[in-house]
């Protein structure tokens, strides 16, 4: 796989590994900002690998089976268009891309189980995958597009997820006044004017959303 399309969470893995970590709760006070972009660029969760993307995303992650089979129409993993939802392996490494159906031919074509996704060629997930062990813990990118990450996001960040330094502070400043009620940086009160004057480039943080 291509470096450059895993690389959020390359720099997230990376950051970690040298303790540059960084627990962030915040809550909010209105509608948030940013999401498309945050979760379009990727957020990192730590899972059970070697499980389809059916077990990944419903059991895992709690999203409604009805959800996946109506509101999420096209899966990339790795960049390859998936139609096996039940088949296809996700390991610790992996990105996974999540979508509502789009537009065109090219949203037609891409679009799982749909008529015309032999017109992918060799694009499509083959069950190739490199060899992974079920029941491990490990680290995957997942990608929110359109719909889905107006459905999810605030489930995502409920639940608590990895993101690269500089998105997260690009988030918090993209937020109107007000939208965020309280926000904690390792336990302690902080602001949005401390976040942005701090340099995030080579941190990790777990941002989570409380109630």
């Amino acid at each position: 796989m291509d470096a450059s399309y895993a690389s959020p969470l390359l720099k997230i893995m990376a950051a970690r590994e040298k303790k540059l970590a960084v627990d962030a709760l915040m809550t909010a006070g209105g509608p948030l900002l940013g999401l498309f972009t945050l979760f379009g660029r990727g957020v990192a969760l730590d899972v059970s690998t070697g499980c389809s993307i059916q077990d990944l995303v419903c059991e895992q992650m709690g999203i409604a089976p009805d959800y996946l089979a109506t509101g999420i129409q096209t899966i990339f993993l790795d960049g390859w268009a998936v139609d096996g939802i039940d088949t296809a392996t996700v390991a610790s490494g992996s990105v996974l891309a999540l979508s509502a159906a789009m537009p065109g031919l090219v949203g037609a074509t891409m679009r799982r189980g749909g008529h015309y996704a032999k017109l992918r060629g060799n694009i499509t997930y083959s069950g190739t995958a490199d060899a992974c062990t079920a029941g491990e813990t490990g680290t995957v990118l997942v990608k929110l597009f359109n719909q889905v990450a107006k459905d999810l996001g605030g489930l995502f960040l409920e639940r608590g997820v990895w993101v690269e330094g500089d998105r997260f502070a690009d988030f918090i400043g993209a937020q109107s006044p007000g939208a965020i009620a309280t926000l904690t940086l390792d336990g302690s009160a902080a602001t949005a004017e401390e976040i942005l004057r701090t340099d995030w480039h080579d941190r990790a943080v777990f941002l989570s959303m409380g109630k």
